[in-house]
C-alpha cells in the first residue's frame, strides 16, 4: 500500500517518530499475513525543525482558544495585521497551544518565525533574535567569513538597505566575522543600536511583504530590554498587512503594549473531564484504574504539564491498578522520579541542564565528564522519556521540553556537584570555545560565579556591560554591572577589591544617566562611593569622573550650592594636573552653575573658555566614562547664555553649531543639542522652528531612550503648539514633558517649565491656574536658589494681574519693578527687554 519510493508505518512505530516526521493517517488497512486490519500511517516527509516538540499527548480543553487563533490566521491570510497575547501560569499549555496552531496551519502559506526568551539571556541584548538568525542561517560564531557574508546578504538583501552598512551591524550583533570588504561600523553606540533596530524591523517588513508572516515570541516574561524595544517598534508602527504577532508569557508579566488592540487569550486550568481525557490519551494502552486516574487528576490540579508528568511517573513505574500506588505530590517530585529512572543518563541530563534550556550539542559533549554516559545514547533515552527534543537545523542543539524540566534537572545536583560542573563548563568555554566566551561573556560570567571564581565572573560581567554599551543597550549594561557589584563582597582576600569596585562604580555612570537621568539617586550613591575610594587611594584621574557625575546629579536636581562647589572642584583638579579635558568640563560646569544661579555674563565667559579649550583632538582620556561631548555641552549652554544677555544672532549661530556637532558625535549628543536648541529658540519666540526641532528630538529620544531630553523636547513642543493656535494640545504636551522630567529626578529647568506652563494656561483662558503655576515656579526657584527664570516669572505674573477684573495694577507694578531689578542685576538683557515691553504696553513707568 506504500507509494513508489514511499514508506508506511504501523501506529506503534509512528508514535516513536511523530516528533521528527510528518505523517498521514491512512486508517485501518488489511495486510497480507495479518488477520485483523492494522492502523497505518504514511511517512510524508521530515517535520520542520521548529515543530519538533515532544508532545506525546493530544491537546485537550483548548479547542475554543485554538479556534480563536486560527480565526486570526485566516484574517492574516486575507491581509490583516493582528496581535495576540497568550498568558497563563507555568505548565498551563501556552507552548502546546501555539504548537497546535502551527500544526493546524501547516498547509497554509504563513511563514512562521519563532523567537524564544530565556532566563539565562534576559540581560543579553537581542539574544532571541540572534539565536533565531544563527539557527535559520545554520551559522555558528566560528563560521567562515565568506559563508557568513553570503548567508547574511541573502537574508537581508530584500530589506533594500545598504548591505555595506547593514551586514557589519548584524554580523557584530551575532558575533560573526566578515571578509575585509565589510569593515566594522565606526558609528557611535547609539547609532549602531539605531541601525540594528532599523535593520531588524526592515527585515521583518520585507519578509511580511512577500507572504503572510507570523512572529511567535515565547516566554516574554524573560525578554531582554533590546528585544522588547524591537517588539515595541513592530507593535506600535504602522500595521504591516498580513502579519500575526503572537506572544506568550506567564501571568505575572504585563506587556508594554497592553493598551493596543490585541486578542487576549488567558489559559485557565483544565476542567476535571479534560484532565481525565489527557490522562487517557497518554495511558490508552495501559488500562489504568479509575481510582488511579482520579488521583492523577486531583493532584494535577488542572495544569496540563503536571497531569502529563504524573501520568508518566505512574506509567514509568509500571504500577498495577490494584497495587498500592505512590503518586508524587508535586511536579518537581514527578520530574525527579522520572530522572531517577534514567539511570546513568540522569547525570547527562543534569550537566546539560546547567547549560540552559537550549543546549549546544558540541559544548555539551565537551563539558561532560569522561565517566559520563555517551551523549548520543543519553539523548535517545531522554527523547524516549519525553524530556528533550532536537530542535534546530543540523541538529546542533537540543532543548528541554519545558523550562521546569530543565530547572529541576539542574537543581537535582548536590551543591558541591553543581559547583564542580560550573567550574568545568567555565574552563571549557575559555579553552575550547573562546569565541563563545567572547561573544557571550555573561554566560561565562554565570558559570564562573556559580563555580566560585568571583574575580573572573566580575571581569566577564564587566565585558558584557561594555558589549551592551557598544550598541547603546543601557538597561542591559546596567544589569550586568549590578551583577558584578553584587559579587564584590564575595571576593577572596587576595583580590584587589578596591580597584574592582572603583571601576564598577564609575562604569555605572553612563548607562545610569542615559536610562534613568542624572538626577536618579543611584547616580549619587555610586559616584559618592567612587569619590570616597579615590580619596582613600589617592587616584586623581578617576576622581574627575566621580566629581563630574556628582555635579550633574546635584545640578539636574537644582541643588545649586553643592553643584557650584563641585564644578569649581573639577576645574581646580584639571588645572592642577594640566588635564585639558577636565579643564574643559570644569569650565562648562562652572558656566552651568552660574547660568542657573542667574549670573549670565559670568556664564558666557565660562562657556567661551570651555569652547576655547576644545580637547577633542586628544580623544577621550581613560578616566572619561561619559557620553557627553564637551563641545556640545559648552555650545548648547553657551547659546542659551548668549540669548539671555541679548546677543541673539550669536546665540542662534552657536545653537546651530551645537546641533551639527551633536550629529557628528552621537545620537545621545544630538538629543542633548536638540533639547537645548528648543530652549534657545524659545528666547526668540520662534514657534515653527521650535516645533520642528522638538519633533525631531522627541522621535530620537523616545526611540533610543533618553528621558531627560525627551522631557525638554515634549515640553517645548507643547509650548510651540499653543503659540501656533492649539492651546489644548499644547497644555497636554507641556504637562507630559514636565512629568517625564520629574520621573528622572530632573528639576533644574523647573522654574522655566512652570513659566511655560503658565503661558499656555493663559492662552487657554485659565488665568487663575496660570497664577498658581507661577507661584509654584517662584517658590521652587527661591527654595533651590535656582534664580535664572525668576525675573521672567515675575513678569508673567504681572501680566496676569493686569488682565484681572479687579484693581491689581499696583501689585503688578511691584512685580514688574522687582523683576526688572533682578534682571538687571543678573545681566539678563532678554528678560529686561521683555519687562520693559510689558511696562510700556500697560503705560507703567519703569525705573
Amino acid at each position: 500500500i506504500a507509494p513508489r519510493n514511499g514508506a508506511v508505518l504501523s501506529a506503534d512505530t509512528a508514535a516513536l517518530v511523530r516528533d521528527r516526521f510528518q505523517l498521514e493517517d491512512l486508517g485501518p488497512q488489511r495486510l497480507k499475513g495479518l488477520k485483523e486490519p492494522l492502523d497505518v500511517m504514511l511517512l510524508a516527509g521530515p517535520r520542520s525543525p521548529e515543530l519538533r516538540r515532544p508532545y506525546s499527548a493530544a491537546m485537550v480543553g483548548r479547542s475554543a482558544e485554538l479556534a480563536r487563533l486560527r480565526s486570526l490566521c485566516r484574517e492574516v491570510r486575507s491581509g490583516a495585521r493582528r496581535v495576540a497575547l497568550v498568558s497563563g501560569e507555568a505548565g498551563i499549555g501556552k507552548s502546546r497551544l501555539i504548537h497546535a496552531l502551527r500544526e493546524s496551519e501547516a498547509s497554509s502559506p504563513i511563514d512562521w518565525l519563532e523567537w524564544r526568551c530565556s532566563p539565562f539571556s534576559s540581560r543579553t541584548a537581542f539574544r532571541p533574535v540572534v539565536e533565531f538568525l544563527l539557527a535559520r542561517l545554520d551559522l555558528a560564531s566560528d563560521a567562515h567569513p565568506e559563508r557568513a557574508a553570503a548567508a547574511l546578504a541573502k537574508e537581508f538583501r530584500p530589506c533594500a538597505l545598504p548591505l555595506g552598512e547593514t551586514l557589519p551591524l548584524i554580523a557584530s550583533l551575532c558575533s560573526l566575522r566578515l571578509p575585509e570588504r565589510y569593515p566594522a561600523s565606526q558609528a557611535s553606540p547609539e547609532a549602531r543600536r539605531s541601525g540594528i533596530l532599523a535593520a531588524l524591523a526592515a527585515w521583518f517588513a520585507a519578509r511580511a511583504s512577500e507572504r503572510p508572516t507570523a512572529l511567535i515570541v515565547e516566554d516574554l516574561h524573560w525578554i531582554d530590554p533590546s528585544t522588547q524595544e524591537l517588539l515595541d517598534r513592530l507593535v506600535g508602527s504602522d500595521p504591516l498587512p498580513g502579519t500575526l504577532l503572537l506572544f506568550s508569557f506567564r501571568d505575572s508579566h504585563v506587556p508594554t503594549w497592553s493598551a493596543h488592540p490585541v486578542e487576549r487569550i488567558a489559559l485557565k486550568p483544565l476542567a476535571s473531564e479534560d484532565a481525565r481525557q489527557l490522562v487517557g490519551s497518554l495511558a490508552a494502552r495501559h488500562g489504568l484504574s479509575a481510582r488511579v486516574v482520579d488521583q492523577v487528576v486531583e493532584r494535577g490540579d488542572g495544569i496540563p504539564l503536571f497531569v502529563e508528568e504524573l501520568t508518566h511517573a505512574v506509567l514509568d513505574a509500571r504500577a498495577d491498578a490494584e497495587q498500592a500506588l505512590e503518586i508524587p505530590t508535586t511536579l518537581q517530585g514527578s520530574l525527579l522520579a522520572r530522572l531517577d529512572r534514567l539511570g546513568a543518563y540522569k547525570r547527562v541530563a543534569q550537566w546539560a541542564a546547567l547549560l540552559g534550556r537550549e543546549v549546544p550539542i558540541d559544548l555539551c559533549r565537551a563539558v561532560l565528564p569522561d565517566d559520563a554516559a555517551p551523549l548520543d545514547e543519553a539523548l535517545v533515552a531522554l527523547r524516549s522519556a519525553g524530556l528533550v527534543s532536537r530542535s534546530l537545523p543540523g541538529e546542533r542543539r537540543f532543548s528541554f521540553k519545558h523550562a521546569l524540566v530543565q530547572e529541576t534537572a539542574a537543581r537535582s545536583l548536590l551543591k558541591s556537584q553543581r559547583r564542580e560542573a560550573h567550574a568545568r563548563i567555565a574552563s571549557v568555554l575559555e579553552q575550547q570555545f573562546p569565541e563563545l566566551a567572547v561573544s557571550q561573556p555573561e554566560v561565562t560570567a554565570r558559570h564562573c560565579r556559580e563555580a566560585g571564581r568571583i574575580e573572573a565572573a566580575i571581569g566577564y560581567y564587566r565585558k558584557a556591560s561594555d558589549q551592551a554599551m557598544d550598541c547603546s543597550a543601557h538597561a542591559e549594561a546596567l544589569s550586568h554591572i549590578d551583577q558584578a557589584v553584587s559579587l564584590l563582597g564575595k571576593l577572596p582576600e587576595e583580590a584587589d577589591a578596591v580597584a574592582l569596585e572603583l571601576d564598577l562604580q564609575l562604569a555605572l555612570g553612563a548607562p545610569l544617566a542615559a536610562a534613568k537621568g542624572y538626577g536618579h539617586p543611584d547616580v549619587m550613591r555610586s559616584h559618592t562611593r567612587a569619590a570616597e575610594i579615590c580619596e582613600q587611594v589617592g587616584d586623581v584621574p578617576p576622581l574627575y569622573t566621580a566629581v563630574a557625575m556628582l555635579f550633574l546629579y546635584h545640578a539636574s536636581r537644582a541643588q545649586m550650592k553643592p553643584a557650584s562647589d563641585l564644578s569649581r572642584r573639577l576645574l581646580t583638579l584639571g588645572e592642577r594636573s594640566g588635564d585639558r579635558y577636565a579643564c574643559e568640563f570644569g569650565e562648562a560646569f562652572c558656566g552651568i552653575s552660574r547660568f542657573y544661579e542667574g549670573s549670565f555674563p559670568e556664564a558666557v565667559d565660562h562657556f567661551e573658555r570651555a569652547r576655547a579649550l576644545d580637547a577633542r583632538d586628544l580623544g577621550p582620556p581613560d578616566w572619561y566614562y561619559h557620553e557627553h561631548d564637551p563641545l556640545v555641552v559648552a555650545s548648547s549652554y553657551g547659546a542659551m547664555a548668549l540669548g539671555m544677555v541679548g546677543r541673539d544672532e550669536e546665540a542662534s549661530k552657536l545653537c546651530d553649531e551645537a546641533i551639527e556637532t551633536g550629529r557628528r558625535a552621537s545620537p545621545f549628543n544630538l538629543g542633548f543639542a536638540l533639547g537645548y536648541a528648543t530652549l534657545v529658540h524659545h528666547l526668540a519666540g520662534n514657534a515653527p522652528r521650535i516645533l520642528a526641532l522638538a519633533e525631531e528630538g522627541c522621535e530620537l529620544c523616545s526611540r533610543l531612550g533618553f528621558p531627560v531630553y525627551l522631557g525638554i523636547c515634549t515640553l517645548l513642543k507643547g509650548w510651540a503648539k499653543a503659540r501656533l493656535g492649539d492651546p489644548e494640545a499644547g497644555l497636554r504636551e507641556v504637562r507630559e514633558g514636565m512629568a517625564i522630567g520629574a520621573s528622572t529626578g530632573t528639576a533644574i529647568e523647573g522654574p522655566r517649565a512652570f513659566g511655560l506652563l503658565a503661558e499656555v494656561q493663559r492662552s487657554a483662558g485659565d488665568r487663575d491656574g496660570a497664577r498658581a503655576t507661577v507661584a509654584s515656579g517662584l517658590g521652587l526657584a527661591a527654595h533651590r536658589r535656582n534664580l535664572f527664570w525668576s525675573a521672567e516669572l515675575e513678569r508673567i505674573d504681572a501680566e496676569l494681574l493686569l488682565e484681572a477684573p479687579d484693581d491689581s495694577r499696583e501689585e503688578a507694578e511691584r512685580k514688574l519693578g522687582r523683576g526688572l531689578a533682578l534682571a538687571r542685576s543678573q545681566g539678563a538683557r532678554w528678560i529686561e527687554e521683555r519687562i520693559l515691553a510689558s511696562s510700556s504696553a500697560h503705560r507703567i513707568e519703569s525705573r
